[in-house]
């Protein structure tokens, strides 16, 4: 794994949030199950400990049978928002027990537990585990450690509904997606475990655009790597300005039919690009109790300006080149879209049933597949890359260990 993803302020702020979202299915397990004095749940991959705040918020407010939390990650996580979640589940006679372990091989027992809850995990199994080879594995240790009639709550990014290699056209005309692309495009596909061949990648300059056919799932794999990355220059600060730590996540719409809304911001001093500095002027809408706060469509607008320039001052600025590189080396081998949604259930299912003749997982019903959209980042695809833009949401689907027939 690379070494940054296991700094306390990636876990602790980048990929901390959504708690109510990432406990969902484990929440959803606890009133199904029976006949057992204690319910014993796995956290797979626990970030900065989003899930297990989500399920503190539960207990608090209900009533529920004796809980038991592992914790398992392939290092011992020092993330301080982790402990504060664990010392809050533990306040509330909710166990918890952190350890160091791979999930192509836990240390556990066969039957152990009555939820493995992996939130944003497999796709860096798969990343950095070994391919498909990782991912079957891991599929195969959870389905091991469960006991018969335990759930396995899996949470990604939602992948595409046609074959990840179906060409589709692409156009990248804002300057700040043309950079990115260019920037990471080479990283990701010399380092990651994709199954994409260069000769599949049809992008060339036409008229100031980058335009192009390529695979459907480099597409999504593309547009969810520039939200990221956008994201780390705003927590930077390098901009010039940035969104408000814990408001900027937050739905307050100024037209939920335009999915626009306020975004809170501060300013960070200007930064080393002087010309940099003049574009957050424009952004100011108003002030309220939550502090001063922008359109959100202006916001994003001005941010994929300023973003663009940047890009092609790197070599300007050294902390901005460096933050640059880091993202790159972390982000640069990571794929998020590894199956579509039937490939990944029928994967779970011949796995699953390869590790034990006599269970499967299997989902049971309509409802144990979700898609959560993500109305805000959808809108804002659709501005910036028009009709090629693919819908951003997450998935989240819960499996079931069950008696094969």
């Amino acid at each position: 794994m690379v070494s940054n993803k296991q700094s306390i302020e990636y876990l602790d702020i980048s990929i901390n949030s959504n708690s109510s979202e990432k406990c969902l299915g484990i929440i959803g397990c606890l009133g199904g199950i029976r006949d057992v004095a204690v319910t014993r749940i796995l956290e797979v991959g626990p970030g900065g400990g989003a899930a297990l705040d989500g399920l503190a918020d539960y207990v608090e407010q209900n009533e529920t049978e004796p809980i038991q939390v592992d914790i398992l990650e392939n290092f011992i996580s020092k993330s301080w928002a982790l402990q504060q979640a664990r010392h809050r589940l533990n306040s509330l006679g909710v166990p918890t027990t952190q350890i160091a372990g791979d999930l192509t091989r836990t240390p556990f027992k066969a039957n152990s537990f009555d939820a493995v809850n992996a939130s944003s995990v497999m796709h860096e199994v798969y990343s950095y585990g070994g391919n498909y080879e990782g991912l079957n594995n891991a599929i195969a240790e959870i389905s091991r450690i469960l006991k018969p009639g335990g759930n396995f709550i899996y949470r990604e990014v939602y992948p595409v509904d046609a074959n990840l290699q179906t060409l589709v056209r692409q156009s990248f005309g804002l300057n700040s997606w043309k950079q990115f692309v260019k920037l990471f495009l080479p990283k990701y596909m010399s380092s990651a475990p994709h199954p994409y061949q260069p000769q599949e990648i049809g992008l060339q300059e036409i008229d100031g655009k980058l335009e192009g056919t390529i695979p459907v799932g480099l597409a999504r794999d593309i547009q969810r790597h520039y939200i990221t990355f956008r994201d780390e220059l705003w927590r930077s600060g390098l901009l010039g300005f940035r969104p408000t730590t814990n408001t900027y996540r937050e739905t307050e719409w100024l037209d939920e039919a335009r999915t626009n809304k306020k975004i809170y911001y501060e300013f960070t001093g200007s930064p080393q690009i002087s010309k940099m500095a003049t574009f957050p002027k424009d952004i100011f809408a108003g002030e309220d109790a939550g502090g001063q706060y922008a359109e959100g469509e202006l916001f994003d607008a001005v941010t994929d300006e300023v973003i663009g320039y940047a890009l092609e001052k790197l070599r300007d600025d050294e902390r901005l080149s460096s933050l640059v590189a880091s993202w790159l080396h972390r982000e640069g081998p990571e794929v998020y879209v590894y199956d579509n949604v039937d490939s990944f259930i029928q994967r779970v299912r011949t796995v699953s049933s390869k590790e034990n003749d006599d269970d499967y997982l299997l989902e049971l019903e309509p409802e144990s597949v979700k898609v959560v959209a993500r109305d805000y980042y959808s809108a804002y695809l659709k501005r910036a890359l028009g009709e090629h833009a693919l819908s951003d949401a997450k998935i989240l689907m819960s499996f079931t260990k069950c008696k094969a027939t």
